[in-house]
């Protein structure tokens, strides 16, 4: 009741089963409860749109101390900036260079 309270946050709560997907809201917080043994696939996305707000959010990270549990970088937005670069580049070298 506190969440709703004070920060007007109301939970969800549901069971997912076998052949079912859960896609939550990119900045909506989550918090999962297995009640069997399970396989968590994940797949993060970062929208072109918001690669520079996630690049500052990454660089506000880094200014945590070392010990803070929030220091872990689990995007790695800039590696994901540069693979998508790089892919970019290839898809162009193919396209230029077909004769």
């Amino acid at each position: 009741m506190r969440l709703k309270e004070e920060f007007k946050i109301e939970p969800w709560t549901f069971q997912q089963h076998v052949g079912e997907a859960v896609i939550i809201p990119a900045g909506c917080p989550y918090q999962i409860r297995n009640s069997k043994c399970c396989v968590h696939a994940v797949l993060e996305f970062v929208s072109p749109e918001n690669v520079a707000e996630c690049i500052q959010l990454i660089d506000e990270v880094r200014r945590l101390p070392e010990d803070h549990k929030a220091k872990v970088d689990k995007l790695e937005v800039k590696k994901m900036a540069l693979h998508s670069m790089s892919a970019a580049i290839d898809e162009i070298r193919q396209l230029t260079c077909k004769t």
